[in-house]
Formats: C-alpha cells, sequence, structure tokens
C-alpha cells in the first residue's frame, strides 16, 4: 500500500514539475515564442553552457543567473528575452525583469517598454533576438566543419606521413 502512494505522489510530482518546465512563453509573436522555448531545452541540456552565453552576451553574473532562474523559478528563455529587452529599450534588466514577474506577459511588458507588438520598434528588436540565433547556429556549424577538415587531415596524415596538396588534377 505504501509503495502505491509513494508512486502516486511520485507521478503527481513529476506532472507538477513538467507543466513549469513546459510553460508556453507568450511574446506576441510565434517564432520568438519558439525561439525561446529553444532556448529552455538547451538551457536545460546544458545548464552551464547557457550561464557562459548569458554572462557572454549581457554581462550577467553567473549567481544572476542562478537566482533568477533557481530562486526566482524564471525559465532560462524568459530570463534570455528579458535582457534582450533590457539591452533594446536601455532600462535596467532588474527593472524589466520584475516587470515580467509582475505581469507574467511579455507583450505587456514590451508594450510597458515602448515596444508594441507588431510595430516598426518590435520588428527591428525581433530581427536582432533572432540574429542572435542565427550566428549562433552558423558559428557552431563552422566550428563542426573545422573539426572535421582537422580530423580529415590527421587522418590523411597519418595514413601517408604528410598532408597532401591537392591542385585542380589531383597531383601532390
Amino acid at each position: 500500500m505504501k509503495s502505491i502512494i509513494i508512486l502516486i505522489v511520485l507521478i503527481f510530482s513529476s506532472l507538477l514539475f513538467g507543466q513549469e518546465i513546459g510553460k508556453v512563453t507568450n511574446t506576441g509573436d510565434v517564432e520568438l515564442d519558439n525561439y525561446i522555448s529553444d532556448i529552455n531545452i538547451r538551457a536545460k541540456d546544458d545548464y552551464d553552457g547557457f550561464k557562459k552565453e548569458m554572462t557572454s552576451q549581457f554581462g550577467i553574473s553567473s549567481s544572476d543567473v542562478d537566482r533568477y532562474v533557481k530562486q526566482e523559478k524564471i525559465n532560462p528563455g524568459d530570463l534570455y528575452y528579458g535582457y534582450s529587452l533590457s539591452r533594446e529599450t536601455n532600462q535596467p534588466a532588474s527593472d524589466v525583469m520584475n516587470n515580467y514577474k509582475n505581469h507574467k506577459a511579455w507583450g505587456k511588458v514590451a508594450k510597458d517598454l515602448g515596444i508594441k507588438p507588431g510595430s516598426e520598434e518590435f520588428k527591428n528588436f525581433k530581427g536582432k533576438t533572432l540574429k542572435g540565433k542565427d550566428s549562433s547556429v552558423d558559428k557552431n556549424k563552422e566550428e563542426n566543419n573545422n573539426n572535421n577538415q582537422n580530423q580529415n587531415q590527421s587522418k590523411q596524415k597519418n595514413n601517408s606521413g604528410s598532408v597532401p596538396n591537392k591542385n585542380s588534377q589531383g597531383k601532390k
């Protein structure tokens, strides 16, 4: 009987935890919402990498990232979005995040900061935010390509004693 009760409690707890993690962000733009969801997924898989990215992009300390995410229960994607809004509007990040904690609606926060959904300001902000996504994806692809090239050259060097010098006719 005890094991059944424990099992029920564990299942119920996991459902509650899963709902918090699966919270859907509503910025008023589907593409931004999906991007924020992707950040949440990446941060769940590599939290230390997320903290490093936040530190390098926004200058936020690792301890502040931990405070927002772990103590104040703000999803990583929402933290990223809040800091993006802060940078765009030149408002203190703490003010932006406090506004979000009070309203839990990015559309309202952005509007309060002068970025109305659908406006030219919003389109510019969205472009800058998503540009970071594209450049990090391109950077990762470039790093993978460089690593693959280096591995191929190492294999060729190990096989022949030197890296072949290729020209259009395949001669050394």
